[in-house]
């Protein structure tokens, strides 16, 4: 099953994306990230579980929230940025 990060701009805009995902019916959870993930020191992220994620940000563009970057958790542990 495919995991991913979508890296947000801080806490609020996280719980925000977790909340407008919840409401749809996919599964979320907001987590903290490494600051080298981010782009902006610490940072925050909602984590996605077999959801599309250009599907997945398109959606939080159409509601307003502007994703940072956006990661595929891979087998090993290790992240993959994704262009967005």
């Amino acid at each position: 099953m495919s995991e991913y990060l979508i890296v947000c701009r801080n806490m609020t805009h996280a719980q925000r994306a977790e909340r407008l995902f919840r409401r749809s019916g996919r599964k979320a959870a907001v987590k903290k990230i490494k600051s080298g993930l981010g782009r902006e020191g610490c940072s925050y992220a909602v984590f996605m579980t077999g959801a599309d994620w250009q599907d997945t940000v398109r959606y939080l563009r159409e509601n307003n929230i502007e994703p940072l970057a956006a990661f595929a958790v891979m087998d090993c542990g290790m992240y993959e940025e994704l262009c967005l």
